[in-house]
């Protein structure tokens, strides 16, 4: 319940610095996986996994929606603008980030499955692979602080949503604490799915991508394409494709990984 208080914050450029610390915190947790995994290497005399598949022809569905789930922040690119000192920059800035987290998701996943291989299996956590140790405990922690840092900005647009339909007619005096009550809720919302869902993380994962993060990401940014910006016969064509394949992958997908969860 550590993030409970960090929700009730109204304004998120207050978090803009926070924010810088947590994605500090990633790239510590990540370089030290790395750092560890090359140790991994050496006591093996540098020799790759030998038990890695190269292709799952049993639940490789799932990683499409675990890869959709990479863009479940893509709500909260709109309200950073509003706080951004040369939105003209902005696309520019957005895209070099989008690059930069796919070649991060692809090249650090890769490297860790070729070093550890089939030894990930079963654990949802790639941090579950570190010796046990004063540098693992902390690096933990740290990763902790982390997600506590983050969950504010990941759940700001659901809050945003909530309260801008549900109070619009409740009196101001009343408004601040029925919000923070309904902020609290989310949060131990939350805590519950992780309590009941912690064992199949990467399922559940999986699902919240296809499910949530495909309409987020690529269904409804091309209907509002295709309704609001006069596009050219291309770019309509573009713009139906994704679509189309967004909902194949809504549907598809979740029931692919709902059928194959104990898998």
């Amino acid at each position: 319940m550590a993030t409970a208080p960090l929700c009730l914050v109204r304004k998120i450029e207050i978090f803009a610095f926070t924010f810088l610390i947590a994605d500090v915190l990633i790239l510590l947790t990540a370089g030290t996986i790395v750092v560890f995994a090359i140790l991994h290497l050496r006591d093996n005399d540098w020799q790759w996994a030998t038990d890695t598949e190269l292709f799952n022809n049993k639940t490789w569905l799932t990683v499409i929606g675990s890869a959709i789930f990479s863009y479940e922040g893509i709500g909260v690119v709109l309200p950073i603008i509003e706080v951004t000192e040369k939105p003209e920059k902005f696309p520019n800035i957005l895209l070099a980030v989008l690059m930069t987290n796919m070649i991060l998701y692809t090249g650090f996943g890769q490297f860790c499955y070729f070093v550890w291989g089939r030894q990930l299996e079963g654990k949802p956590l790639v941090t579950e692979m570190l010796p046990p140790g004063p540098i693992s405990y902390v690096l933990k922690c740290l990763y902790s602080i982390n997600i506590v840092i983050s969950v504010a900005l990941q759940v700001y647009p659901a809050n945003d949503i909530i309260e801008g339909y549900a109070y619009k007619k409740t009196p101001e005096k009343r408004k601040m604490w029925i919000i923070n009550i309904q902020r609290t809720v989310v949060v131990a919302l939350g805590i519950l799915a992780c309590i009941l869902l912690g064992k199949s993380l990467d399922k559940f994962n999986s699902l919240t991508g296809t499910l949530t993060a495909t309409p987020v990401a690529f269904t409804i940014p091309c209907l509002m394409h295709l309704a609001l910006c006069n596009p050219t016969r291309a770019q309509k064509i573009a713009d139906i494709g994704v679509i189309v394949l967004s909902i194949v992958i809504l549907f598809f997908c979740s029931g692919f990984t709902l059928w194959t969860w104990n898998e």
